[in-house]
């Protein structure tokens, strides 16, 4: 869920937005395939670490390359947000790789993920926001479809408890991330803010893989 504009920015001209639009059902749209291919041949953290990790190093290293070290710089308090936020966001997508190693197939969980808005409305009212009647629309609109994509089948075969379990936790842990993102301190420059996140959340759920004894596995 992206931050609200910060203040004096500009809106983007709209093919930026369609275009921004488009790669993320695409390559969001993806990604539920990408991790079922991941866990064939890596461990389902480490892979889901490594993957956050290399992504984070990319985007801080082309911040350095065109800003040098003030391009890179973040404060302690943004750190640590970074680190509750990156764990939150990519410890969601980490079970997501466990429970698709346990069977889930990727188009399930591609489904149970698409009620994070959902999610994202009711915590944003816990927090004592009050999102617009639209967001409430749209939302139970894109709800409604979910259901109606679930209730003619019946649970996908090898699909046990606890992978659904983690798919739902999961999809909580995610908009949780999106929620908290919008309270706690980042850094101005969005590139940066991200950097930060996946770099501290893939170094997060890297430990935790290492505590779960998923070298072994490599």
């Amino acid at each position: 869920m992206p931050a609200p504009p910060r203040h004096g920015s500009r809106a983007a001209p709209p093919w930026q937005v369609w275009t921004a639009l488009w790669i993320v059902y695409i390559v969001w749209g993806s990604t539920y395939l990408g991790i079922r291919v991941l866990v064939e041949t890596a461990p389902p953290l480490l892979g889901t670490g490594a993957r956050f990790v290399c992504a984070g190093a990319l985007i801080a290293l082309w911040l350095l390359v065109r800003g040098g070290r003030d391009a890179v710089r973040a404060t302690r308090g943004e750190l640590r947000a970074g680190v509750l936020v990156g764990t939150l966001l990519v410890g969601g997508t980490g079970l997501v790789a466990v429970a698709e190693q346990r069977g889930a197939p990727s188009s399930y969980a591609a489904l149970i993920f698409a009620t994070i808005p959902l999610w994202v409305v009711l915590l944003r009212r816990l927090t004592g926001e009050r999102p617009p009647a639209q967001t409430y629309l749209g939302v139970a609109t894109g709800y409604v479809g979910v259901v109606l994509l679930l209730l003619p089948g019946e649970q996908p075969a090898g699909v046990d408890l606890a992978a659904a379990a983690m798919l739902v936790v999961a999809a909580f842990s995610w908009s949780s991330g999106s929620v908290w993102s919008r309270h706690l301190p980042a850094p101005a420059n969005a590139a940066l803010a991200t950097a930060v996140t996946t770099l501290c959340g893939g170094l997060v759920i890297l430990m935790v893989g290492t505590f779960a004894g998923e070298w072994g596995d490599v």
